[in-house]
C-alpha cells in the first residue's frame, strides 16, 4: 500500500478553563500527510499541576496510537518502528521512562500510567 507513518501529538492546558479549573487534553493523530483522529475534551479528573496534565494528555494519547495502531494492522499497514508521540513537557518525558514512582507524581491515577509500559515496550517513544 502507500507510505503512512503514524504520527502523534498531546496537549493540555493546565487549569485552562478560570471558572472550574479544568485543564482540556488533546490530541491529534497524523496518518502519512492527513489527520484522521483528533480530540479535545475536559478529562474526568482534575489536574494539580502542569506535568499531571500532560502526563494524562498523553496518555490518552497513547491509547489512541495502540487503537489506530492495532486497525492499520488488521488492513495490512502495519508500523515498523515505534509510534513518535510529541508533547511539549520534558519532566513527562523522564517520568514515562522511569518506572519509580515519584512522591510527586503518586497521586496520579494508575489507569494513566499504562504509558511506562508502552515507551518500555518501544509501541511508543516521546
Amino acid at each position: 500500500m502507500g507510505d503512512f507513518n503514524l504520527i502523534g501529538h498531546s496537549d493540555s492546558d493546565f487549569d485552562g478553563d478560570k471558572e472550574t479549573g479544568v485543564s482540556n487534553s488533546s490530541y491529534v493523530m497524523n496518518l502519512g500527510s492527513g489527520d484522521v483522529s483528533w480530540r479535545s475534551r475536559k478529562p474526568l479528573v482534575l489536574e494539580d499541576s502542569i506535568t499531571e496534565a500532560e502526563y494524562v494528555a498523553a496518555a490518552e494519547a497513547m491509547k489512541e496510537i495502540v487503537w489506530l495502531s492495532k486497525t492499520l494492522e488488521y488492513l495490512q499497514e502495519k508500523q515498523v518502528h515505534s509510534i513518535p508521540l510529541s508533547i511539549n513537557n520534558n519532566f513527562v518525558i523522564k517520568l514515562t521512562k522511569n518506572p519509580n514512582f515519584h512522591d510527586r507524581t503518586k497521586h496520579i491515577n494508575i489507569k494513566y500510567h499504562l504509558i511506562q509500559h508502552h515507551v518500555e515496550a518501544k509501541t511508543i517513544h516521546l
